[in-house]
């Protein structure tokens, strides 16, 4: 019995799904309203947002560069003060 109400409802929520994406493809806006404009405050904020969006993956972009950069000379240290006699790193 219990199998059944919920096979029910898999086949409801898929059925209306169908639904959605057959009016989502003919252009029509669930509930029958008309799609909004977006405001120059709207648009000038995505634009922002993407301009710091650059600038945060440029900024990791040169510190994963720094971060390689001080490991290679740690690394270089460390082997040339562990060939010197009596230094541990």
């Amino acid at each position: 019995m219990a199998s059944s109400i919920v096979k029910k409802f898999g086949q409801l929520r898929q059925w209306t799904g169908t639904l959605q994406l057959i009016k989502q493809q003919k252009g029509e806006v669930l509930g029958g309203t008309q799609k909004t404009e977006t405001s120059e405050d709207f648009k000038r904020l995505d634009n922002e947002t993407l301009c710091k969006l650059d600038a945060v993956s440029k900024l990791e972009n040169v510190l994963s560069k720094i971060v390689r950069h001080l490991c290679t000379i740690t690394s270089f240290i460390s082997k040339n003060l562990s060939q010197k006699e009596g230094f541990e790193w």
